[in-house]
């Protein structure tokens, strides 16, 4: 090595220790805390991490992907249902431009309760009075609604609004919180037009600015972030060929760890099998239709999944899964929980006026 970058290097690794690569702390793969979506063939691509657990791993940004109306929605609230319903200390904080919070909190529900919902009359699905006051008993303290409203509940001027959602998001992050969704990209980009500080942005711009900001919150609190992204509409119903069809700025996958697709197909071949839907054999109410595929996954080696995962959709608890195991009723671990003295008395008791009610 010539002596004059030896001298550099020298300098640099004094002002700033963390320079030299040997300094560095080795990210292992196998040491990252990860949260499972509960479709256990995505899961075991994703990778193993921290305690043996697969999933996406903490720290890094999930982007969830497809068409307008397929199910991303569906599978980011599993993906959460999935964590707080593991782990008691888990809290995840929602923020939706599509749904309102009772609805999300439904979709929630409705996942933990599987096979304890009600078929109604009229054919959908309710969650029986008994069930719904232990779901919530056990969950309720774990999911934060983060909306655009104030204090006396009235809705936030737009220049006022990217700066409450940010300070919100690094509130709860600063005092725990450890997932964050948002539900989707594109309609945070509208609500936030007219904030002080983007409103002489492009819509392009200040989509770029959410992936950046997104990435930075995920590492700096080493949290989980999950994007929601719509395709374009040229690409609505036909096989998808990569992250490239996600709408908008290209700085939104290129800040991602992992991009999962979800999509829903008809009546084209799925995986090698061209059967239809209702060709296949089973419970009516499965739809297998469904594929999953990982376009990127940071977590595991780069492995990938482009041909897509065939899943089943089941409608009574609004879960996606690949095996029967991923809905099997042996274990609900709420149900664990409300048995558990200890854990209910530490709760508190004036949980319903949590800002998610």
């Amino acid at each position: 090595m010539k002596e004059k970058l030896r001298a550099l290097i020298k300098e640099k690794t004094k002002q700033r220790p963390d320079t030299k690569v040997t300094n560095a702390a080795v990210l292992n793969p196998g040491s990252i805390e990860r949260i499972p979506t509960g479709i256990s063939a995505v899961d075991r691509l994703l990778g193993a991490g921290k305690d043996g657990k697969k999933g996406i791993g903490r720290g890094d940004v999930t982007i969830v992907c497809g068409p307008t109306h397929t199910g991303k929605s569906t599978l980011s609230s599993q993906i959460i249902a999935k964590a707080i319903s593991d782990d008691p200390d888990k809290v995840a904080v929602v923020y939706s431009g599509e749904q309102q919070a009772g609805e999300f909190k439904f979709y929630v529900f409705q996942q933990l309760a599987g096979s304890y919902m009600t078929k109604m009359p009229s054919g959908q699905y309710a969650i029986p009075d008994s069930t719904d006051a232990a779901i919530r008993q056990a969950v309720d303290m774990q999911l934060i609604w983060l909306d655009t409203r104030d204090a006396q509940g009235k809705l936030l001027p737009q220049r006022e609004k990217w700066t409450h959602i940010r300070s919100e998001a690094e509130a709860y992050a600063e005092a725990g919180a450890q997932i964050f969704l948002i539900d989707n990209v594109m309609k945070l980009t509208a609500d936030i037009a007219g904030s002080k500080e983007l409103r002489t942005q492009s819509e392009l711009e200040r989509q770029t600015f959410i992936g950046s900001w997104a990435e930075e919150f995920a590492k700096t609190y080493n949290v989980w972030v999950i994007l929601v992204a719509h395709y374009r509409k040229s690409v609505q119903g036909i096989e998808s060929t990569g992250p490239e069809n996600i709408l908008g700025s290209s700085s939104i996958s290129n800040s991602a760890g992992y991009i999962i697709e979800y999509n829903r197909y008809s009546d084209i071949e799925i995986n090698g099998n061209p059967k239809k839907p209702e060709e296949q054999p089973g419970d009516p109410s499965l739809e297998y239709s469904r594929k999953v595929k990982i376009w990127k996954n940071r977590g595991n080696r780069g492995i990938l999944q482009t041909r897509g995962i065939r899943t089943y959709y089941d409608a009574q608890s609004s879960r996606i899964w690949t095996d029967k195991a991923d809905i099997a009723d042996e274990k609900y671990p709420w149900r664990d929980r409300l048995n558990d003295s200890k854990w209910l008395a530490e709760q508190d008791e004036d949980f319903n006026t949590l800002p998610f009610v």
